[in-house]
């Protein structure tokens, strides 16, 4: 298989204390099993403090394999399920080795943690069974760039959660309808909306808390927003409404439909972000596909012919990161938020009235409505993920240690994480 064909596989993803990893499909035909390509190929390093590292798995499995390197002292290995109840313990002696974790049980692994006091050691995947359960294959035919599904840090309207090491999630901000309340577990993504929050178990299934925050207007809703359907998604993205990607390709999507926001087109998709009133995907083909309100062209992007590795719908625009690397916006363009600047991005999130976005060296450059709260004028230092709220109200990023730092307005609470 050549390497464009490659490219044409939806990679699931995984968590390794805060950051965010891509499994590609193999290219040597005696190892089936996807590769993490995007990961260092020395591995990486993390200090074991106390809490040590949790790696938060994408689908349960039965087997997990990794190498390890240890330069000061023995580690220990636990496989857990996503209620925390232990499978399997074992003690890693110092060197370097193949680790396989084996659940040894009819149950299976959703978390891996790794414990050995203030010693430092270096994690290289060599492959993940684990990410089987979410493989899928499009047509050899097609050539899309590679997917972005789990999300471990999501901006709401006035208030932000994240995914902790532990797998759980953490919310702040605003709590008017408990949006800032997750259940109790383990959790793959999260995204956090206007009233409400949504997440992915480790199992694949969909759950949200909060309210739909329509009063009124619940007679537009294709069904209630915190209801999400029956069966797995690899990918959800909330905001008024709500709209997941299943393992096929095709998205779904539930809550307020009163500009057709949740009607979602058939055929299949890479990804999809919610916006305001509208939503946009990135078909197969790179291309990117809108749905919803169009008063002010936020539904409609280039033309087909160009292609996207990732798009985001705000507020009442929308941008998109070309397979190039180049950010390109259409939509309200009041405030600046659709003019981004020249030069190339590795992701990008929209707003309300700003549009923030990751630099391939790390650091993130905003543009749009700043307000005089700082909502566009990031901090220095590089991050790993970033997200605009959708309230235009204030922006969060995460940093390589996993640390979440938040700048803007901060009246509700929703830039001061916990």
């Amino acid at each position: 298989m050549n390497t464009m064909e490659i490219a044409a596989s939806v990679p699931p993803s995984f968590q390794i204390a805060g950051m965010t990893f891509f499994a590609h499909e193999s290219p040597y035909p005696d190892n089936p099993y996807p590769l993490i390509t995007d990961w260092p190929s020395h591995g990486r390093s993390y200090a074991l403090r106390d809490e040590g590292v949790t790696i938060v798995l994408p689908m349960e499995a039965s087997v997990v394999e990794f190498s390890l390197c240890l330069g000061a002292s023995d580690v220990t290995v636990e496989g857990l399920t996503s209620a925390g109840a232990l499978l399997s313990e074992q003690v890693i002696a110092l060197g370097c080795g193949v680790v396989f974790v084996d659940a040894v049980s009819p149950e299976s692994i959703s978390v891996v943690r790794l414990t050995g006091g203030s010693n430092e050691a270096t994690i290289a995947w060599l492959n993940a069974m684990a990410a089987i359960p979410l493989w899928r294959h499009l047509p050899e035919s097609s050539v899309v760039p590679q997917g972005r599904g789990f999300t471990t840090l999501s901006a709401g309207t006035f208030h932000t959660c994240r995914i902790l090491d532990t797998g759980a999630v953490e919310c702040w901000g605003y709590n008017s309808t408990r949006q800032s309340s997750p259940p109790p577990g383990t959790f793959v993504s999260v995204s956090a909306g206007n009233s409400h929050t949504c997440g992915i178990r480790p199992t694949g299934t969909v759950e949200c808390w909060g309210d739909d925050g329509l009063n009124n207007y619940t007679f537009t809703q294709s069904r209630p927003i915190f209801s999400p359907p029956e069966g797995t998604f690899i990918s959800v993205s909330a905001e008024r409404h709500t709209c997941g990607l299943r393992s096929t390709g095709t998205v779904e999507c539930w809550g307020l439909n009163d500009r057709g926001q949740a009607s979602p087109p058939s055929g299949t998709f890479v990804s999809v972000s919610a916006g305001q009133h509208h939503t946009c995907g990135v078909r197969d083909t790179g291309a990117v596909e809108c749905w919803g309100e169009d008063h002010n062209g936020q539904s409609s992007p280039p033309p087909p012919s160009d292609t996207f590795a990732s798009v985001s719908a705000g507020g009442i625009h929308t941008c998109g990161v070309r397979t190039s690397g180049w950010v390109e916006c259409w939509g309200l363009n009041s405030q600046g938020q659709a003019s981004p600047p020249s030069g190339t991005f590795t992701s990008v999130s929209a707003g309300t009235f700003h549009t923030c976005g990751i630099r391939p060296t790390g650091t993130v450059e905003c543009w749009g409505f700043d307000g005089g709260f700082g909502i566009s004028s990031p901090p220095s230092g590089t991050f790993t993920s970033i997200s605009a709220g959708a309230g235009g109200s204030h922006t969060c990023g995460m940093r390589p240690t996993g640390e979440v730092e938040c700048w803007g307005m901060n009246d509700k609470g929703q830039s001061s994480p916990r």
